[in-house]
């Protein structure tokens, strides 16, 4: 059964954590990514790269993300 992620746990989904939380795609990803919100018409999350500004990517609730690190 699946619980829910706590902030101690590094690895999680892209499901689970709030809006305006930051995460990494890969535990050692240079790029830091920020959860803007919801896109009902893709059903996808709407994501905000921080290292660069004019990129939004959009990711399933399922996709692997990091969370516990330092930026």
């Amino acid at each position: 059964m699946n619980e829910y992620p706590t902030k101690a746990r590094e690895k999680t989904t892209l499901g689970w954590i709030e809006n305006n939380e930051i995460f990494k795609l890969g535990a050692n990803s240079k790029r830091v990514f920020e959860r803007i919100g919801y896109d009902r018409s893709t059903r996808k999350y709407e994501c905000k790269d921080l290292t660069d500004i004019s990129v939004i990517k959009y990711f399933d609730a399922e996709k692997v993300v990091f969370t516990d690190f330092e930026f």
